[in-house]
């Protein structure tokens, strides 16, 4: 198992090599661009115009951005990536009914797995949030993302054990169809369609069980799953195998039915969960 989790090795000590936070402030139009969209109202025309502000700032960027947003340090990357534009222009639009009910579950030496990390947003928060001893893993199997995963840890000070792999319903080897606008829209399922597709990418695919056994998880109070119509697989493979113990407390699952081979909100109810915090995404809560 250990050869499928590929750590890059630069990154054993992670704080070596990282410029300090401030390091890429932001220039003028970022700054107005900052301050406008963070006043707009999460509404239609809210939205509608910060789509304009986050093209005008793709546009022209051309080094990193650090900025605060959530409460978390970040060196945010405009140019190749929806999430770190949405982060910078309009964190308050940003998945805001999913990290209200992820805070709620927070509590002393958190278990968080985070299926699909990106720049780490989640992973982040609840480190930010959880006490010393929590636990936390992020799974990403893009390495574009997992640099800049592991650079914003450093700029926070947290300790995130970060798995370079993609999570799905076997050990070996998948093709990440990589979106050159967007590299958090990347996926390995055909259903899927990629808008600027850049040349695919072999790596690593493992199952998660493998992977939180691999990491010492006792247990998992929360798990969130975003991988781009993955979810199902990756999830059913886990429910199957995993011990009780192992079972989350509390799911979040970006909600992809469309292209899903499994009624995957059945299966999780069939299993004891309770749907919960009804909006865009599903969650369930397991008694």
């Amino acid at each position: 198992m250990g050869d499928l989790v590929r750590y890059d090795t630069a990154a054993e000590h992670l704080d070596q090599g990282v410029p300090a936070f401030q390091s890429y402030p932001p220039n003028r139009l970022q700054s107005l661009a900052i301050g406008v969209g963070r006043r707009l109202p999460n509404a239609y025309f809210g939205q509608r115009m910060a789509g304009w502000i986050r093209g005008m700032i793709q546009a022209t960027a051309r080094q990193p951005v650090d900025v605060e947003v959530l409460g978390i340090r970040m060196r945010l990357r405009l140019g190749d990536n929806s999430c770190e534009r949405r982060l910078l222009v309009t964190p308050h639009f940003f998945e805001p009914e999913n990290l209200a009910a992820l805070a709620k579950r927070i509590g002393p030496g958190f278990r968080f797995v985070d299926v699909g990390a990106n720049v780490g947003t989640y992973s982040l928060f609840a480190a930010n949030r959880g006490s010393p001893n929590a636990k936390i893993l992020a799974i990403e199997p893009n390495p574009r993302l997992t640099k800049r995963l592991r650079e914003n840890a450093v700029l926070n000070g947290f300790d995130i054990a970060i798995a370079q792999v993609a999570a799905g319903d076997f050990n070996g080897v998948m093709m990440l169809r990589r979106d050159g606008n967007n590299l958090g829209a990347s996926t390995m399922v055909p259903e899927v369609a990629v808008r600027r597709q850049e040349p695919p990418l072999e790596v690593s695919c493992a199952k998660i069980l493998d992977l939180v056994i691999q990491h010492g998880f006792e247990r998992i109070d929360a798990m969130k799953l975003d991988i781009e119509g993955g979810e199902d697989k990756a999830l059913m493979a886990f429910l199957e195998e995993a011990p009780l113990h192992l079972w989350p407390a509390f799911l979040l699952i970006e909600n992809n039915s469309k292209v899903w081979r499994w009624d995957l909100e059945s299966e999780i109810i069939k299993r004891g969960w309770s749907r919960v915090e009804r909006g865009e995404n599903l969650m369930f809560e397991r008694s």
